[in-house]
This record gives C-alpha cells, sequence and structure tokens, in this order.
C-alpha cells in the first residue's frame, strides 16, 4: 500500500538509488513521492529519469519530505549538510543517516530538536538482499521505528540494535560480502583446480553459498547442525572439512608457534623466518618446514574442494596413483 505522504533522499549515490529502487518497487512510495538532491548533475538527470521530484537543493529535499530525509552521503560531508538541514524550522520528518561512523550524538547535536534514526545498510541492497542494522535517537518515537523498519525490508532484512553494537554491524554485515566474494572465488579457484571450467566453477560457488545461505535462514538450524547433515561418514564433504579445518590450523599454528619463539617474522618470510632476540640468528626454512609454510584462507578453501574431489573418486574406485596421474589430485 502506498504511503501518504513524501520522503526524501540527500545524496542518490549507489546506496540511497537501490533504497529508493526496493521502497518504490515494493509500492511504499510512487516515484513522485520521493524527493532527492544531489550535486552532480548527471546523477540528478538519472533519478530525473525515474520520475523523482529532483532538486540540488537539500532545503528543498526537507521542506518537501513529511515522512523521512535520508542522509545518503559521504561521513565527511554529513554535518556540512545538516548545516542546510538545520535551516529548515518546519522539517517534521525523522532524519535518516547512513553514513558509516558518523554518531547519534554527534547528529544531534548538529541538529537539535530533531529526531533522527541511524542505519547500517550494506551493497547487497543492489538486488533487494541487503542485511541492515538501525538504531534510534534520543527523540525519534516508536513510529519512526516502525517507518524505517518499513523502509530497510523493502530492500532486504533489517534488526534494531543499541548504537554500541553498530560498529559490530558494520564489521560483520557492511563488510561481509566482501568476505563472500571471497570465499566465492576461493571456492571457484578449487572448482578450476579441480578441472571445471571458470565460469561453471563461479555459477556453482555463488548457488552453492545462496543455497546454504537461504538454508540458515529458512530452517532456523544453527550451522553446524547443516554442516553435519552434509558430512556422511567417510564421504567427500568430511574429508573437504578435514583439509580445510588442517589449513586454519596451520596458520594457528604459525602464529603461535612465533609468539612462542619470541620470533619476529621478517616481510621477506619466503627466505627466512626470523631472528631470536638477543642473538640475532637468523633460522632458514628448511631448518622448520612446518613453522613456516602459512595456509591461507584462499588455500584452504581451495584444499577443501579437491580434498572433496578427491575422496569422491576414491569412493568410485580410483586409486590414489591414478588420481594423482591422471587429475594432478
Amino acid at each position: 500500500m502506498t504511503m501518504a505522504n513524501t520522503i526524501g533522499f540527500i545524496g542518490t549515490g549507489v546506496m540511497a538509488s537501490s533504497l529508493i529502487g526496493g521502497i518504490v518497487a515494493e509500492g511504499l512510495y510512487a516515484p513522485d513521492q520521493i524527493y532527492c538532491s544531489d550535486p552532480y548533475p548527471p546523477a540528478r538527470e538519472v533519478a530525473s529519469k525515474k520520475g523523482y521530484n529532483v532538486t540540488e537543493s537539500n532545503s528543498v529535499v526537507c521542506t518537501n519530505a513529511k515522512d523521512a530525509v535520508f542522509l545518503a552521503v559521504k561521513p565527511n560531508c554529513v554535518l556540512d549538510v545538516c548545516k542546510d538541514i538545520a535551516e529548515v524550522e518546519q522539517l517534521d520528518a525523522v532524519v535518516v543517516s547512513i553514513a558509516a561512523g558518523v554518531t547519534l550524538e554527534a547528529l544531534e547535536n548538529a541538529l537539535p530538536g530533531k529526531r533522527i534514526v541511524r542505519v547500517m545498510p550494506n551493497t547487497p541492497c543492489l538486488v533487494r538482499e541487503a542485511a541492515s542494522g538501525f538504531s534510534l535517537g534520543s527523540l525519534a518515537t516508536d513510529d519512526d521505528r516502525k517507518l524505517v523498519k518499513k523502509l530497510l525490508d523493502a530492500v532486504g532484512v533489517s534488526m534494531e540494535v543499541p548504537e554500541n553494537l553498530l560498529n559490530a554491524v558494520t564489521g560483520l554485515s557492511g563488510s561481509g560480502p566482501a568476505f563472500v566474494f571471497q570465499f566465492i572465488e576461493a571456492l571457484s579457484d578449487g572448482g578450476v583446480r579441480a578441472g571445471l571450467p571458470r565460469h561453471v566453477a563461479t555459477m556453482l560457488a555463488a548457488q552453492t553459498v545462496k543455497g546454504a545461505a537461504e538454508m540458515v535462514l529458512n530452517t532456523g538450524k544453527h550451522p553446524g547442525e547443516l554442516k553435519d547433515g552434509v558430512t556422511s561418514p567417510g564421504g567427500t564433504t568430511i574429508a573437504g572439512v578435514e583439509a580445510l579445518e588442517k589449513g586454519y590450523d596451520v596458520v594457528s599454528l604459525n602464529r603461535s608457534t612465533f609468539c612462542f619463539l619470541g620470533l619476529k617474522i621478517h616481510p621477506f618470510h619466503t627466505f627466512f623466518i626470523g631472528t631470536l632476540p638477543r642473538h640475532g640468528t637468523t633460522f632458514w626454512l628448511y631448518f622448520f618446514p612446518v613453522i613456516w609454510y602459512e595456509s591461507g584462507f584462499r588455500a584452504s578453501t581451495m584444499s577443501a574442494v579437491t580434498a572433496a574431489t578427491k575422496r569422491s573418486m576414491q569412493l568410485g574406485g580410483a586409486s590414489d596413483e591414478e588420481i594423482g596421474n591422471k587429475y594432478g589430485l
């Protein structure tokens, strides 16, 4: 159901455009109920073509937005934009900031008497699969809470958290997509290492991550329980899990061992490990073949894929010699 009033966006970048797109697609507001400002002419032109009310003036947006005004600008620009907002005496809309790191205290000091909500969305907002956290300012009302949640849920899911946890939200869901992209790439690398064409490996890896995530969300089961459901005794998956854990164990062993021995890790540790404190004695790699070897995130993930592939071949009757000679695994 379309809302009766209007909302505004100061800034029409990627995140703002994604939010607006989801809000319109969900039928919460029509394009002509949305007011936008942006200093960049091409951005205004794009927004105008979508049917939004577009202006250069932040004050015009604040004057016309009756429900909410989103601050969708870079963190270093927020306080300057707040000066424009503070000049609008008749502003009764809740101010929603999506600027990372700008606290509610800073916003409330810049906008005395205004109702403020701080939000941390993430880039899957672009495909309406965002995971957002939000916190209410001291003057925000329960109606503000319901409105902001409805708007954020138009592009994914949202959860209210105390503001002191928004940094953790930033680290988890804000930065998390980059970690997942690395994992997908590493899974794909493992598939390529096992013989799959790159485009096939990447598609299978991405769909696997998407499907696994949906299982966590839809079943309500702990990820460990779902993992156990895949790892049949003596099967391919448990072989991959073992290889994955071994990779991380080596990393932990390396760092723990360095700390225990008091070794200083050199930037050129490809050639030597380090030096003992006080004595300055250099230890070369071949003296410590286990300690120096460090398997990173990508290598561990690739090892898991290839280990599961190898176990699948073994279960099909192939010998280790045949697997090594024929497939290079």
